[in-house]
């Protein structure tokens, strides 16, 4: 039952229906604890704004992979964990903690697929030096494209795009930002 509850929670964050996922989710997590359960209430919480129980959430699915040894899930509970207190609430130091947590963990097993591309996206935001920035948006581009990941391909060059027109490089900017609109428009994320 908890695994068809799951099933069903992730469904419903898919299509936008926080409320169902966190539902299903609390009642799969009431009979087992799993990381995926964790993972997906908390993701419910993030979107219902309770961004402080959605922390708690995803340090508990963060948890639940190290121990279950579901090595790129726990990355990506850490990166979850990286944009909530850092882009969320501003808590940079925290932020910079669990980056370089999802970046160890990566690097231990050789990462430099999907969820490599995403922590590389997370740290160019963050990142002063805009040459650093731009690199990291750039090597996230050729990852997405590299997995065919549209998701991914798409946050970057929108990425890239603000970059370039924050310091000034406007048309190239545009061109960007104007390329990762129509994917969006026409359905390419996943």
């Amino acid at each position: 039952m908890s695994a068809s509850m799951i099933e069903e929670g992730w469904a419903a964050l898919n299509a936008g229906d926080a409320a169902t996922a966190r539902g299903a989710f609390e009642s799969a997590l009431a009979e087992v604890e799993t990381g995926s359960g964790r993972e997906g209430l908390g993701q419910a919480l993030y979107l219902q704004r309770d961004y402080a129980a959605a922390i708690v959430q995803q340090g508990r699915a963060y948890a639940a992979y190290r121990r279950d040894g579901q090595t790129f899930a726990a990355a990506r509970a850490a990166r979850n964990l990286a944009w909530i207190t850092g882009n969320v609430l501003g808590d940079w130091a925290v932020h910079n903690g669990w980056l370089a947590r999802a970046r160890r963990i990566l690097e231990e097993v050789g990462d430099d697929g999907a969820e490599h591309a995403w922590v590389l996206i997370i740290t160019s935001y963050s990142d002063p030096d805009a040459e650093v920035r731009q690199d990291l948006c750039r090597e996230a581009i050729a990852i997405g494209r590299r997995v065919a990941d549209p998701n991914i391909e798409i946050e970057a060059l929108a990425s890239l795009g603000a970059l370039y027109l924050m310091i000034g490089r406007t048309d190239e900017g545009l061109a960007l930002l104007d390329e990762s609109m129509a994917a969006l428009c026409a359905g390419e994320l996943t």
